[in-house]
């Protein structure tokens, strides 16, 4: 019996040994996949500055390229989140300061080639917003095209300014970035006055008044003293005195275009977890809006707002 009690014994201790190291061994495996994948990002990896050239002019840009390890969805066999190392990268529209992107980004070390992919839906995105950068990175360098949902977007020409871990100064030209893009933002708020053209097809009909009021608001950088301004907006319709069809709105000016473009997103002001969502997309020029509401209900028309 007693031998009997031994050998079960032995067994199951080999068992747990085989066990652990099957454990073990699987976020070795993880471990060397990334960082494998980590050299891989090396050449790549670090702040570029440069310009974007399109039909409009010329852009002061500033990409960042870094690593960041996400759950890809699988688990190890000890049941621990499998981490994945994957390549991102931070857009930023310097001079004239704008919005940033930030994408996804698949690299080829065999022949250089960069594909950056916007990490939004798609479906989410302006018919301008950059949706992929299509480039190739040689040596210091980084060439290529950036494309929009409507098209051809333009080119991209980056250059190295500084390695990951390396100083860059950034401090000041951060605060100067947010300078100029506050300057911008604050340039449009204001209170604008008009009507929308809901047509006469839809199960709401004619023209009605539209108030708009744009505002600058501040939030605070996590772990900084730096505000980042960002474009916030209040419609309300003249046919609602009540105010329930209100919408709180963020926006998204783009003031580089030959004519600056505005775009709102957002949700009813007394419920901005429902369901409803509008948006605003048209030309600012001169204090004149004009463009369009659409919205995945029934509330929608063409809109020509002026600055008051």
């Amino acid at each position: 019996m007693l031998k009997k009690l031994i050998l079960a014994a032995t067994v199951l201790s080999l068992a747990a040994c085989a066990f652990d190291q099957d454990k073990n061994a699987g976020k070795q495996r993880e471990i060397e996949l990334n960082g494998k994948l980590q050299q891989t990002y090396k050449p790549v990896i670090g702040t570029y500055v440069g310009q974007i050239t399109t039909a409009d002019g010329t852009q002061d840009l500033e990409v960042k390229f870094f690593e960041l390890k996400v759950d890809n969805g699988a688990k190890n066999s000890d049941g621990s989140t499998r981490l994945h190392s994957t390549l991102y990268a931070t857009y930023k529209r310097i001079n004239p300061a704008g919005e940033s992107y930030d994408f996804v980004v698949g690299f080829a070390p065999e022949t250089g080639d960069l594909t950056l992919v916007n990490v939004k839906d798609i479906k989410s995105l302006g018919r301008d917003e950059i949706q992929t950068v299509d480039a190739k990175i040689s040596g210091n360098n980084i060439l290529g095209e950036a494309k929009a949902i409507s098209g051809p977007k333009g080119i991209v020409r980056l250059s190295l300014k500084a390695r990951e871990n390396e100083s860059t100064g950034g401090g000041k030209e951060e605060f100067a970035y947010y300078e100029r893009l506050r300057a911008q933002l604050t340039a449009i708020s204001g209170t604008y006055v008009g009507q929308m053209d809901q047509g006469n097809s839809g199960p709401v009909k004619g023209i009605v008044g539209i108030t708009l009021r744009l505002y600058v608001q501040e939030t605070v950088k996590e772990g900084s003293t730096v505000t980042i301004p960002r474009l916030m907006g209040e419609l309300n319709r003249a046919d609602d005195p009540g105010h329930t069809a209100d919408l709180t709105l963020t926006g998204v000016y783009e003031a580089d275009l030959a004519e600056p473009r505005l775009t709102l997103t957002g949700k009813p002001a007394r419920d901005l977890n429902s369901k409803f969502e509008a948006a605003i997309y048209g030309k600012l020029v001169n204090g004149v809006l004009e463009g369009a509401l659409t919205s995945n209900y029934s509330m929608s028309g063409k809109l020509i707002l002026k600055k008051q």
